[in-house]
């Protein structure tokens, strides 16, 4: 069950119609995709939009985290199984106004919806495609922060 602030905070950043968006636009399957990003490429792509990720090797996940008013807005990226999907999950905490939450973009989509839409990973199949993709949830990220 999320949080009611954390609630209030994607509605005003229409977190659910951005992500469906994202979704319709990449939801074609990377048929034959051999294209597996390296850390190298994740960085590269994340650096040149002027963030800076720490690359967790053990759980294999990139993270970059801001504070916003005294609120950490945490956003951690992987590419569970082969790789050609991404999973986005986003963290939020303000220990002052008892705020603490957050999830998979995919659960946070269902669970604002009340399970009526389906969310699922974006899956993409070579480099051009993931920067599309990690440039659209970058500005969600920006507009959560906005809205935090």
């Amino acid at each position: 069950m999320l949080e009611e602030r954390l609630k209030i905070i994607l509605n005003e950043s229409n977190f659910v119609s951005s992500y469906k968006s994202l979704q319709e636009e990449f939801d074609a399957p990377a048929k034959n995709a051999e294209y597996v990003p390296s850390q190298k490429d994740v960085l590269e792509i994340l650096n040149s939009k002027n963030y800076k990720a720490q690359y967790f090797a053990s759980e294999k996940f990139y993270k970059i985290a801001d504070t916003v008013n005294g609120t950490l807005v945490q956003l951690n990226l992987a590419f569970p199984g082969s790789g050609h999907k991404i999973e986005c999950i986003l963290y939020v905490e303000n220990k002052n106004e008892n705020l603490k939450g957050g999830g998979p973009f995919t659960l946070l989509v269902s669970s604002l919806t009340d399970n009526e839409y389906q969310a699922k990973r974006i899956p993409f199949s070579n480099k051009d495609q993931l920067e599309k993709i990690l440039e659209r949830i970058l500005i969600m990220y920006e507009s959560i922060k906005k809205h935090v």
